[in-house]
């Protein structure tokens, strides 16, 4: 079975502007629930017990390496390495990232990764986004790794809402 397909020419091509605005929509969600949190909060466990809120907040905020994902695709490349390897490589890069790291740094940086989200959304053509690759054992379109980061707030932003001390 091919790692990569195109959806036919004939298909609608992807909503560009839909995803521009879940994007746009993403990065304030993503401010907001960041400012929510105390410094408290900050330093304390998250939904997700293996993992401060900051930690959280910085796994949520580490967007860049969807660009990588994006322009392999693009080219009908997937990325498929052992799921226990992705794994270890996330929690080992969110960690690190998170050691110093402050709300204002960690906006910057997303706000800068969400910009290069949209001037890469920019530059995919309709075909591009209806290429579709295996990605994480998943198969997808690069439209829908566009669709990655809103869905990775919804899966997470449980996580900092439910945070012990959080009312």
């Amino acid at each position: 079975m091919p790692e990569t397909t195109v959806e036919s020419n004939a298909a609608a091509a992807p909503d560009r502007g839909a995803l521009r605005a879940r994007l746009e929509a993403t990065r304030s969600a993503v401010r907001e629930l960041v400012a929510s949190i105390s410094d408290e909060q900050w330093r304390g466990k998250s939904g997700n017990r293996a993992w401060t809120c900051g930690q959280m907040a910085t796994h949520l905020a580490l967007n860049d390496n969807m660009l990588g994902l994006i322009e392999k695709a693009r080219k009908g490349k997937g990325f498929n390495p052992p799921m226990f390897v992705v794994n270890i490589a996330n929690v080992f890069m969110t960690r690190r990232s998170a050691r110093n790291v402050t709300r204002e740094s960690l906006l910057a940086g997303f706000d800068a990764g969400t910009s290069r989200l949209l001037g890469l959304l920019d530059q995919t053509t309709d075909d591009e986004l209806r290429v579709g690759v295996k990605v994480l054992g998943e198969q997808t379109t690069v439209a829908g790794l566009f669709e990655r980061l809103p869905a990775h707030l919804a899966e997470h932003e449980v996580d900092l809402r439910v945070a012990p001390g959080r009312s």
